[in-house]
């Protein structure tokens, strides 16, 4: 774990730090949660149910944003495979400028993320930690993608205009497929973290709707 964190915060820089280390307390309170008992009456503090909340809110905007975001890319691979290149042109900055969404709904994750790590121990019965942080951790893990996706999605707008402009890039298709990857991948997690919040809600007993 603590491997990976690293190479995240080298790859993106001080924009993956404050989420790097969300992640390494979820991981501490997964560990945690294993040396956790039974015992008590199902209780869930109310600051964990409403940051959650938040939490799959921000995830959700997130996602659409970058299928709005892809929708875009998919559009400009349609005008280059047409020879478009003056709508490209006129295109890029204004989808460029649409990827800060991507980030803007992810800017109090890893506060969220902390706040629920520390409430974990409060929860009744103690099992149901493991879930919740297991949820936290895939929380962290796809909004990291959100922000690697987006870094990617800078760097395909910047070869779509170049190409329309004549020049040669690298690497191109390559990032392209990872895109795709990506695209899959943060979904996968968005869908584990929805498993675990079920197996949390069950074990708590809690089932008002968010």
């Amino acid at each position: 774990m603590k491997n990976v964190i690293q190479e995240l915060i080298a790859e993106k820089g001080r924009e993956l730090a404050a989420m790097g280390i969300a992640l390494l307390l979820v991981a501490a309170g997964v560990l945690a949660a294993h040396f956790y008992t039974q015992g008590g009456s199902p209780f869930v503090p109310e600051e964990i149910t409403a940051t959650r909340a938040e939490i799959n809110k921000a995830l959700s905007k997130g996602i659409n944003a970058m299928e709005d975001t892809i929708s875009n890319l998919n559009e400009l691979l349609r005008l280059e495979k047409e020879g478009n290149t003056s709508e490209i042109i006129q295109k890029v900055p204004v989808y460029k400028t649409d990827l800060a969404k991507v980030g803007q709904v992810l800017l109090n994750m890893p506060q969220d993320i902390q706040t629920i790590a520390d409430l974990i121990s409060q929860v009744r019965p103690r099992s149901a930690g493991k879930p919740l942080s297991e949820a936290m951790g895939q929380a962290a893990q796809a909004s990291i993608e959100l922000l690697r996706l987006r870094e990617d999605m800078v760097v395909l707008y910047d070869d779509l205009d170049a190409r329309a402009r004549g020049e040669k890039t690298e690497e191109y298709n390559l990032i392209v497929d990872r895109v795709n990857r990506q695209g899959s991948l943060i979904n996968s997690l968005y869908d584990e973290f929805h498993t675990k919040i079920a197996e949390f809600r069950d074990l708590t007993k809690e089932h008002k709707d968010e």
